[in-house]
């Protein structure tokens, strides 16, 4: 699991190592969301905002050896703090 600020998209909390991309909880609390999220295949921005009607949806995402590979994710909008925010959970 793993919570992101949704204007600037920099992961702030994550729940443990994140072996299916291979990064340590360390490494991957200094990513963000388009560090990791390959772009769609229609062309949207890595960055773009999230689509607030899909909210269980196949990213692909980049692991830390560039390797590519798609993850299911479930995510919901919550404010974080005094920040608009997305909890989500990519199962392994």
């Amino acid at each position: 699991m793993w919570v992101f600020d949704l204007k600037h998209m920099p992961f702030w909390k994550s729940t443990k190592r994140h072996s299916t991309l291979r990064y340590s909880r360390e490494e991957f609390l200094t990513k963000t969301l388009a560090d990791i999220r390959q772009s769609e295949k229609n062309g949207r921005p890595k960055t773009a905002a999230l689509d607030t009607a899909d909210r269980n949806v196949i990213w692909r995402q980049r692991r830390k050896d560039g390797s590519l590979i798609d993850v299911e994710v479930v995510w919901s909008p919550i404010v974080f703090g005094e920040h608009f925010a997305a909890l989500t959970m990519a199962p392994t």
